[in-house]
């Protein structure tokens, strides 16, 4: 008898967890709900394979919004090694319950979107363990409004391109929903009309392939702001392969929207200004002194350090990066060390197979190292 419900008992479970019922075992402490998306390529239209990494997806970039609600965006991302081998990587562990809100296959993709019930306390736990300082802790009015934002996206595609299985625009929709989750953004899609709150912006606009180029042009709207963000990166002479132009492309593209979202908004009239009227710093006042910056000014900076990141590479110099900073003056690499070979190399290719990059000025003072960029063709 008990062989004849096996069967039935396994297919029950399975039920349980494949439609969202996952029930919650015993009490972890403070909780936190989570409403966020996963997704997966379909491939070899396996849908249960895809549908499964896209449950664990969705339950992973829960947990990493929770850590950086813990410890704050730009802490995460310092520490983001550390914290992905001794959290991320174990999501599981942090995840008490979820429950499945819509499902389904999207252009070639498994999407998963939810409410996950995570463990903020055991979360807390982990990360004192690790040493790393909590941020402290906010009123209720200040933790809706530093809520972390969402970003609904209702750009199109224009591009017949294929990267594996995967249509270019789509891999571009992923790689750029992909790196602003990491940066605390989560990115949803829409095709109505969206009445969003003060912590929900709207991107309008496309991606667009052309035979020498990608290109992107959207609208952000956030807070009664409208911001005109179009990057294009080249695909001819020494770029790179599609796969990393679309890469690159998207990579600049989350840089404007982060700055977009987290630059302060400017005080409403009749609000009281801040204290001393203080301008922002500088990118060289807010980095640790044990930095060196590469600072590159001008247009299409952003590959144009590929490029010379390749380069060092191909040289037998590589060199550590610790923080991408992209800001509507510059494109900002942080890195513990600049030595002096690589100086010296990075002088050799602006004069040699990078002559649209121009040293104007190296300040170890201050570890500071100044290029202009002036693509070719302009």
């Amino acid at each position: 008898m008990r062989e004849k419900w096996k069967p039935f008992l396994v297919c029950l479970s399975l039920l349980l967890v494949g439609g969202g019922l996952v029930p919650s075992f015993g009490s972890e402490g403070e909780e936190r709900t989570i409403v966020t998306e996963g997704s997966a390529p379909l491939t070899d239209h396996n849908e249960v394979a895809a549908r499964n990494k896209a449950l664990s997806d969705f339950q992973r970039r829960a947990v990493v919004q929770t850590v950086e609600e813990l410890i704050g965006t730009e802490r995460s991302g310092h520490e983001r090694e550390r914290l992905n081998h001794a959290i991320v990587d174990h999501f599981e562990g942090y995840v008490r319950s979820f429950r499945i809100l819509s499902e389904g296959v999207e252009e070639g993709s498994y999407r998963v979107k939810g409410e996950a019930v995570v463990a903020r306390e055991r979360l807390k736990e982990e990360i004192r363990r690790l040493g790393i300082p909590l941020a402290d802790q906010p009123s209720s009015q200040e933790s809706q409004e530093d809520a972390p934002p969402t970003l609904v996206w209702q750009a199109e595609s224009s591009c017949d391109e294929q990267i594996g299985d995967e249509g270019a625009g789509d891999f571009f929709e992923h790689t750029l929903s992909q790196a602003l989750a990491d940066s605390g953004i989560t990115v949803v899609t829409s095709e109505g009309e969206v009445s969003g709150d003060n912590n929900t912006a709207v991107a309008r606009g496309g991606f667009f392939c052309f035979s020498h180029k990608l290109q992107c042009r959207i609208v952000l709207q956030y807070r009664g702001e409208t911001v005109t963000i179009e990057e294009e990166v080249p695909l001819e002479g020494e770029s790179p392969s599609l796969m990393d132009a679309v890469m690159t492309l998207a990579e600049i593209v989350r840089g404007h929207i982060v700055h977009t979202i987290n630059t302060p908004r400017a005080p409403e009239k009749g609000s009281t200004p801040p204290p001393n009227d203080q301008s922002p710093p500088t990118p060289s006042e807010t980095s640790p002194p044990d930095r060196w910056q590469i600072v590159i000014k001008g247009p299409q900076s952003g590959l144009l350090w590929e490029k010379l990141y390749h380069g060092l590479r191909d040289g037998g110099i590589l060199l550590q990066v610790s923080r991408i900073l992209i800001t509507p003056e510059a494109f900002i690499v942080e890195t513990p060390e600049i030595s002096e070979e690589a100086l010296d190399a990075i002088k050799r290719l602006t004069m040699s197979s990078l002559r649209e990059l121009t040293v104007e000025q190296v300040d170890p003072s201050h570890r500071q190292l100044m290029l202009h960029a002036t693509p070719s063709g302009m």
